[in-house]
């Protein structure tokens, strides 16, 4: 990843307003908060509140679900989480890359070593860890390979291009593309 494009990401990403920061902050350190909760505690305005959250749901960072009357927040990755799998047992190295890769796609090894500040056989591990979780996966970036999450979009896309040169290079009939295709496209 660039420099200026990781200088983008930090500035103006999920996490680059310091109200964001804290509001994350609260939401993972207390998981299935409800809105009423958080307006009570952080004491910030009902619109702007809503505005942080809907920015921390669109970068995929926390999701909500209805209890009752009331919207509860969960980070993405949280045990208690109903979406989250069950086995889904992270240490703090795991959800901290699982953050920063978030923050900056495409982050390389030695990008994420030098912000996380872990040490190279726990962030060996702990990126091993994640993409046997099925979670990240290896990219191709400007400076070598980086880590991205796993999206559902990004998987077909990713499946799809697979599936186009496998037929192009003949190792598959149109037929068995056609029907690995449509299995895509319902997924």
């Amino acid at each position: 990843m660039a420099g200026k494009e990781a200088t983008e990401t930090d500035e103006h990403g999920s996490l680059g307003h310091p109200t964001r920061k804290v509001l994350y902050r609260f939401i993972t350190e207390n998981p299935g908060t409800s809105f009423q909760f958080i307006l009570n505690v952080m004491k910030i305005p009902e619109g702007t509140l809503r505005y942080h959250l809907e920015q921390l749901q669109r970068s995929m960072r926390i999701v909500s679900e209805k209890k009752g009357r009331n919207l509860v927040y969960y980070s993405r990755f949280h045990r208690d989480h109903p979406e989250c799998p069950a086995d889904l047992d992270l240490n703090d190295s795991q959800k901290l890359l699982l953050d920063l890769i978030q923050a900056s796609p495409g982050a390389t090894r030695k990008e994420l070593m030098a912000r996380s500040r872990l040490g190279r056989r726990e962030l060996n591990y702990s990126l091993r860890r994640l993409g046997d979780l099925k979670l990240i996966w290896k990219v191709d970036t400007e400076n070598g390979k980086g880590y991205e999450l796993i999206s559902k979009d990004r998987f077909k896309d990713e499946m799809f291009r697979i599936l186009v040169d496998r037929l192009l290079r003949g190792e598959m009939e149109i037929e068995r593309f056609r029907l690995l295709k449509d299995r895509l496209e319902n997924m």
